[in-house]
């Protein structure tokens, strides 16, 4: 079966003229004398009808640039890529839409833009109209629209014309979440109706939950490349190295001065003591944690800890039961261990959250301070957390 996307040996670079008398230059020479800034380079793969393609990596890695040239956004500066059949793109919040059109004048022209005949938008209109859940606001100038407003009309239309090529940079990380799961689902609906999908995501579940194979990129080129979890779990374990906690206090400082009390610092262990950003499904967790309480905090000390994963699913919360929990430190300060043994999470990146408070209080929104975390799983579940399981032919 011939590849709905082919991409061969794909670079793109881009000139930077130091000043106008280099760029003068250039044009009566016709030698280029500008620096060359990198992009993207050497990158090759293939996506099958039906399949999905994840390209994952830190800002400024190339993923938007690939994407672009995916797409037809941008040409490349040396090797090809070939697209079958109609593409839809959403690289940009609201790119393509002309603010001053309509959400509904706005669909009828990027059905245009595509090239597709005038009943073929008419009769997927109303269909992009109703997962826009834009309501009134359709017939309204897009300019008047919010950052949600603009992602839901822009993912609708992108989906909403049974494109052969999806092509998606990060725009399920925009909306509530009740939407990026219809978006989620959308995208499901689309690869089983044969189309090929690339998508870029910060969001490690979504690549492995989505994708077939994945491309992970590091200053414009491929670091991993294959089986969506390989890669994965490649790119998990850099992070994880990457954002390993230093010694010196947490990573975000936080606290609560109506109530006088604050988390002084936070420390992420492996099963051994030692600190660390990465972690297996199954190894231990340790979280130490020292908070301050001030000759002026009224209640009983109380420390809450929460673990959330990367897209915001809260997976666990808990705080001390009572002061016996704590060990009394100098100055009204307090040292609480929290271990969690062989955890369950899987493949994804997550944050553990830590806040002082009064037993029989909640913990003020800024008095929350955060250390992120990745985890690496060799199975092939998904979600969230496993859970034990066995598979036979009977009970």
């Amino acid at each position: 079966m011939r590849p709905a996307v082919r991409a061969d040996r794909l670079s793109k670079f881009y000139g930077s003229h130091w000043n106008p008398r280099n760029l003068l230059r250039q044009i009566l020479t016709g030698k280029d004398s500008a620096h060359r800034i990198r992009a993207l380079e050497g990158v090759s793969f293939q996506v099958e009808a039906g399949k999905a393609l994840g390209v994952a990596g830190q800002n400024g890695s190339g993923k938007t640039t690939l994407l672009k040239l995916v797409s037809g956004a941008a040409h490349p500066s040396s090797g090809r890529v070939e697209v079958d059949g109609p593409v839809g793109a959403l690289l940009d919040l609201g790119a393509g839409f002309h603010p001053e059109f309509s959400g509904r004048e706005n669909i009828r022209f990027s059905g245009a833009l595509m090239g597709l005949e005038p009943d073929r938008v008419r009769e997927a209109e109303d269909r992009i109209v109703a997962f826009s859940e834009l309501g009134e606001f359709i017939d309204q100038p897009v300019r008047t629209y919010s950052a949600g407003m603009y992602v839901r009309l822009g993912f609708a239309v992108s989906t909403g014309f049974h494109p052969s090529v999806l092509v998606i940079d990060e725009a399920l990380g925009v909306g509530d979440q009740p939407f990026q799961k219809k978006c989620t689902d959308r995208i499901l609906s689309i690869k089983k109706r044969g189309a090929a999908i690339v998508i870029c995501s910060h969001n490690l579940y979504q690549i492995r939950t989505l994708c077939e194979e994945a491309i992970w990129l590091r200053e414009g080129r491929p670091q991993s490349q294959g089986d969506a979890v390989t890669v994965v779990e490649d790119y998990s374990r850099f992070l994880g190295q990457a954002s390993a906690p230093r010694d010196g206090g947490p990573g975000t400082a936080g606290s609560d001065p109506a109530r006088n009390c604050r988390i002084e610092s936070l420390r992420l262990e492996d099963g051994s003591g030692s600190r660390s950003g990465s972690f297996q499904t199954g190894e231990t967790l340790r979280l130490e944690i020292v908070a301050e309480f001030g000759s002026d905090f009224r209640g009983r000390p109380s420390l809450r800890v929460a673990i959330r994963r990367d897209d915001g699913l809260s997976i666990h919360e808990t705080r001390t039961r009572s002061i016996e929990e704590l060990q009394s430190l100098a100055g009204g300060r307090y040292r609480g261990r929290l271990t969690l043994r062989e955890i369950p999470l899987l493949a994804g990146g997550y944050r553990v959250l830590a806040a002082a408070c009064s037993h029989s209080e909640e913990p003020a929104p800024g008095s929350w301070v955060s250390i992120p975390f990745n985890v690496r799983s060799r199975g092939r579940d998904w979600g969230a957390v496993r859970l034990e399981h066995r598979w036979s032919g009977g009970f």
